[in-house]
């Protein structure tokens, strides 16, 4: 349950990250509708239940709400649902436009940890490497908060690393 409370505060990190970083994002549309907004304020207040309501209510509306998906991937892993999980992370990483890359490299990382939570090491390190490589991780994020941008890529390194040591690859990257 522990890990499970860790992996819930990073995303809760990187909850408060996205949405401070929504003033620098140029010509992206994301979803500011109440069933969406109530659901992300419920996974900040630790309320996964509530959060998934508001969520799918917000799919019931909006089918391909990448950003609701990401959120429900999220919650999802943190029940240890695993299979949810991925398919929402999957739609998530299909829905999201390509041009925002913050949000795009969000739902490749909820879908590494979802990997990691089915012991699927290699698709995860190739997730989290992609959003490395891709750069489509921090790049406004990096401008509003040095300190979070460290903690956060410190927490992929570490997560790469454990997952190297228990399954040994050749460099990916």
């Amino acid at each position: 349950m522990k890990q499970c409370s860790k992996t819930m505060k990073r995303y809760l990190i990187l909850a408060m990250l996205f949405c401070c970083s929504i003033a620098f994002a140029q010509n992206i549309k994301r979803p500011d509708s109440y069933n969406y907004s109530r659901g992300v304020e419920a996974i900040q207040n630790n309320n996964a239940e509530e959060a998934l309501e508001y969520l799918n209510k917000e799919l019931e509306e909006n089918p391909d709400n990448g950003y609701a998906l990401a959120w429900i991937a999220v919650v999802r892993n943190y029940q240890e649902e695993y299979g949810r999980a991925l398919t929402a992370a999957d739609l998530a990483i299909k829905h999201i436009p390509r041009k925002d890359k913050e949000y795009k490299a969000f739902a490749y990382i909820v879908r590494a940890e979802v990997y990691v939570g089915l012991g699927e090491n290699e698709k995860a390190l190739a997730d989290f490497t992609s959003a490395v490589k891709k750069r489509l991780l921090m790049m406004l994020m990096c401008m509003k908060s040095e300190r979070i941008c460290i903690t956060i890529w410190k927490s992929m390194i570490w997560r790469i690393k454990i997952i190297r040591k228990s399954y040994p690859l050749t460099p990916a990257m």
